[in-house]
């Protein structure tokens, strides 16, 4: 049983007992730090990847879902704030044509994380922003840290979640 990981997704198995019979916990950890973990198309296909494997995983029994905490900063430089997503990279979007970004937003791996089967936790730490706010709405259970920012700043662009 081996999950999908990715250069933007680390996935960790943690036995639910010392008795492996019970199950695992599958800890998805969107892994882009130094872009607040926004969501990238990488991102996006390895989120899918990994739902369509642990649908299939019959000894995963519960997802947890989380950001990577901010690396530290480079010296004389201020620490970036910690986020679970900070909303889609708008980056991709630069020169992109209606057609392919609606699709984009058609096939996406929000859906596959709400259609999972199996119970779903977000542990939000920071900031939960536009797509990030929808992947923590995703998941049937959210954790949220004090510092912890909900919101869907994408209406200022002209794009509804």
């Amino acid at each position: 049983m081996n999950p999908p990981q990715s250069d933007v997704m680390k996935v960790m198995l943690q036995p639910i007992s010392d008795d492996h019979d019970l199950g695992f916990i599958a800890c998805l950890t969107i892994d882009r730090p130094d872009k607040l973990n926004a969501l990238n198309a990488e991102v996006m296909g390895s989120l899918k990847a990994v739902c369509a494997w642990v649908e299939e995983a019959d000894d995963v029994r519960v997802v947890v879902v989380t950001g990577a905490p901010p690396n530290p900063p480079a010296e004389g430089k201020r620490a970036k704030p910690h986020a679970f997503v900070a909303g889609a990279d708008i980056t991709e979007f630069a020169g992109a044509g209606s057609e392919l970004i609606r699709e984009r937003f058609r096939n996406n791996a929000v859906e596959a994380l709400w259609n999972l089967s199996k119970p779903t936790i977000a542990m939000v730490d920071g900031f939960a922003l536009g797509g990030g706010c929808e992947v923590a709405c995703s998941c049937d259970v959210r954790i949220a840290s004090n510092r912890s920012t909900f919101g869907t700043p994408e209406i200022n662009l002209g794009l509804i979640p």
